[in-house]
């Protein structure tokens, strides 16, 4: 009742989901700036074959956030 009137609220003014930046990032880097799981990151060297080796990054925390990690060696 309630909650799907409140949802649909939501939706309707656009902040159910995120923008498509943060989609395309991961919403831990969006919105925190960092990896929740820097462990898990999949590096250029172990990308599989067909996958670019460096990745669109937009004028963003999140783009300045990777630009980073890849300067220190974290990703």
């Amino acid at each position: 009742g309630v909650a799907m009137v409140v949802m649909l609220a939501v939706n309707a003014i656009g902040m159910l989901r995120l923008p498509k930046e943060a989609e395309l990032y991961g919403m831990d880097l969006h919105e925190h700036g960092i990896s929740a799981y820097p462990e898990y990151v999949i590096s250029a060297l172990g990308a599989p074959s067909g996958m670019s080796q460096e990745l669109p990054l937009a004028s963003s925390k999140a783009g300045l956030a990777v630009q980073t990690l890849q300067r220190t060696g974290t990703m």
